[in-house]
């Protein structure tokens, strides 16, 4: 049983892979919201388990339950983090000068994003873009029906 346990655990992908050195705007990782990884787990030396070894394996479980039963995080929300447990990313960029012109958002995911939410913005605007096939593993392009406005993006 304690095997099978492990053996989920292990094949829980908790960690997300490390972005691309390729990619110009790499996420920090804050942590907020994180799960801790799985310390090291020891045999006793005549093959068993102890009782130690599963309260904590029962602790790591019980603590993926609540991280999960309504506590998944947003994160910090600082530029270039990491959004909490959610695989995307904030991004705060300051739209062109002429509004309704496509721009670039240079994002860390190291991946084609499937979509934004804007966060915040600092005036009226609405933010869109044009189906984005256009859009790679680092960067994507949007547009802006105001100028020069301030915008926090959470890209995932």
């Amino acid at each position: 049983m304690l095997g099978i346990i492990i053996g989920i655990m292990v094949g829980m992908s908790l960690c997300r892979p490390e972005p691309s050195p390729a990619a110009i705007n790499t996420r920090s990782k804050p942590g907020v919201g994180w799960i801790s990884r799985l310390s090291e787990l020891k045999l006793n030396p005549d093959g068993k388990v102890s009782e130690t070894t599963v309260q904590y394996l029962y602790g790591v479980i019980d603590n993926l339950i609540k991280r999960f039963n309504g506590y998944v995080s947003y994160g910090d929300g600082v530029n270039g983090s990491w959004a909490g447990n959610v695989d995307a990313q904030y991004i705060t960029v300051v739209t062109p000068s002429s509004a309704n012109t496509e721009f670039e958002v240079v994002h860390g995911l190291d991946r084609i994003p499937i979509g934004y939410d804007v966060i915040r913005k600092d005036k009226a605007a609405d933010v869109y873009d044009d189906g984005g096939g256009d859009w790679g593993p680092d960067i994507m392009f949007l547009k802006c029906s105001a100028s020069s406005a301030s915008i926090k993006l959470r890209v995932y």
